[in-house]
């Protein structure tokens, strides 16, 4: 067995210190959410657009010289909202030609519009860090001189972020999300910084997977204070992001592989139940993934006591993720619990063998 595996039990995101926030939220699901192990509890992004302040907020454009249009920090539910919206602000910062904007109902894009040719600076705008084009549908690119602008792109909703202030810098390898909505466009994005700044973060890894996983490795630890996790996934139709599960942390990694003889079998949840009568009736439950036995064999006592250090923080029941082969990280990488505490013995020349006992695939 090959296998590089890899051990993330320590969620700096679920520590009690850790303070957490979002761009928006949805009232019956908040963000504090995020410290519930189970993977049903999910923050969810309030439906439609969110503009944040120095986040969204910039449309740089050109029209008899270049100006530039603030848009209100808020949620608007609806394309139409937010097309009343920037009009108002548009007409703010240029009030000499007229401006229209409007959102269709069924090709999903943004189209604006004025009596007199203009370009919108999405490419080369003074706030193109901060501006509001992918949340509108539009590439990062200038757009030719025309009096009507179509987005390039149908959108649903705005770019979303879930952001971590870990009270102090503390080192992170590892991020995951699981329990999210992004469709195949989506894209999660790592983001580590020691200011709450986010022009320029020192930490920027994007997050490769699938519907059910999102993960990235760091090349090393990084230390900061400040971690976000960034969706840009504005051509979700659901209109809405949502994350189940955020780990970001470190991760310990075996120097040797898990012994052969393991596997991954189906164990039934259902319950059997009798009536006086005799007969018998069934509540039947989803089946969950068992991986059993894992075990490292022929470690020394150095490789023993960093796995052993790796679960001390892992009760039984408490839930951690498991890349069984971190190369192929979003396809083997399994949220899990252990169903007894984790135990070792050596044996003759200092060798040791680590038990852990059954892995059970977490539900809910």
């Amino acid at each position: 067995m090959a296998d590089v595996n890899r051990i993330l039990v320590t969620n700096r995101v679920q520590a009690p210190a850790t303070v957490l926030t979002a761009s928006s939220v949805l009232g019956s699901a908040p963000v504090s959410w995020l410290k519930d192990q189970l993977r049903s509890k999910t923050w969810r992004s309030a439906i439609g657009w969110t503009i944040v302040a120095g986040f969204n907020d910039k449309i740089d454009f050109n029209r008899s010289g270049v100006k530039v249009a603030t848009l209100t920090a808020g949620t608007y539910a609806t394309g139409a909202d937010l097309a009343a919206h920037i009009v108002a602000r548009l007409e703010a910062a240029d009030a000499t030609p007229v401006w229209a904007c409007s959102y269709s109902g069924s090709t999903f894009k943004f189209t604006i519009s004025s009596d007199l040719s203009f370009t919108l600076l999405w490419g080369s705008g003074a706030n193109t860090g901060t501006a509001c084009h992918k949340d509108l549908g539009w590439a990062a690119s200038d757009t030719g001189a025309s009096t009507s602008q179509v987005a390039t792109n149908a959108a649903y909703t705005s770019r979303h972020w879930v952001k971590a202030d870990l009270g102090s810098a503390l080192a992170v390898r590892a991020g995951i999300a699981v329990n999210h909505n992004a469709g195949a466009g989506g894209t999660f994005t790592l983001q580590g910084n020691a200011t709450d700044a986010w022009t320029a973060p020192s930490v920027t890894q994007a997050l490769a997977g699938d519907a059910s996983i999102r993960i990235a490795f760091l090349g090393a630890d990084q230390t900061y204070r400040y971690w976000r996790l960034l969706i840009d996934d504005c051509g979700n139709a659901l209109g809405y992001g949502e994350v189940g599960v955020w780990f970001a942390g470190p991760y310990t990694q075996p120097s040797a592989s898990f012994a052969e003889g393991w596997g991954k079998i189906p164990q039934a949840q259902n319950s059997v139940g009798f009536t006086k009568s005799g007969a018998h009736f069934v509540d039947v439950y989803p089946e969950r993934p068992v991986w059993t036995p894992i075990g490292w064999r022929g470690l020394t006592a150095a490789q023993r006591d960093a796995i052993m250090n790796a679960f001390a923080s892992v009760s039984t029941g408490v839930c951690f993720f498991f890349a069984f082969n971190a190369v192929d990280a979003p396809t083997a990488t399994e949220y899990v619990f252990l169903d007894q505490p984790i135990s070792f013995k050596n044996t003759a020349g200092m060798l040791y063998i680590v038990e852990a006992p059954t892995l059970l695939g977490a539900l809910g």
